[in-house]
């Protein structure tokens, strides 16, 4: 029996093998009491997990994350995720956001903070850039993304000469990609 100023905290990642790893590093671990969803101060999901709980929970979510891509974390944040520990995490680190959360802070876990950070440093698209990339990503021409857009495909072709610049990218694709990898655009795209 943990003592009552003990944290209490759910397991409720889906992926079994990771639930049974978080339990084994938490049960015994000095101000931590395993408990379920209804009394949970605390719960550590997965993002779909978290994402489902995110907002509909009195308790605080802490998403622990296989995917690390900056889209994933500002999707998580901006649906009212507490904290977010991507699974290179330490047991230090899970603690950490565990305690962090039960004081009333968020926490991001060190590999998210660095994502997020390497997505912010550059120079960030134009809204209308974006819209140019977007159509691109779902394989379209210049003269269909000129349509789509009502503007004239020379626009598009200087938009696009701008685009290449700013993310450093070789060709169309290439652009897309990192726009993907910063979180500027969804996979869904």
């Amino acid at each position: 029996m943990s003592p009552p100023y003990a944290i209490q905290v759910c397991i409720a990642h889906r992926n079994a093998f990771v639930a049974q790893g978080l339990r084994a590093a938490l049960v015994q671990q000095a101000g931590i009491e395993l408990v379920d969803a209804d009394s949970a101060q605390i719960v550590v999901a997965d993002q779909a997990g978290g994402l489902a709980l995110a907002g509909g929970s009195a308790a605080k979510v802490l998403v622990l994350a296989e995917d690390d891509q900056p889209q994933q974390l500002r999707a998580a944040l901006a649906a009212g995720i507490d904290g977010y520990l991507h699974l290179d995490g330490t047991p230090h680190d899970l603690l950490t956001g565990i305690r962090l959360l039960a004081g009333g802070a968020r926490y991001l876990g060190p590999t998210a903070v660095q994502r997020l950070a390497d997505s912010l440093q550059h120079a960030p698209l134009t809204p209308r850039q974006l819209q140019v990339l977007r159509l691109v990503a779902r394989g379209r021409s210049n003269k269909s993304v000129a349509q789509a857009l009502r503007i004239a495909p020379g626009t598009v072709k200087s938009h696009m000469k701008a685009i290449l610049g700013q993310l450093g990218a070789r060709s169309r694709t290439h652009a897309v990609r990192i726009a993907l990898e910063r979180g500027l655009l969804d996979a869904a795209a």
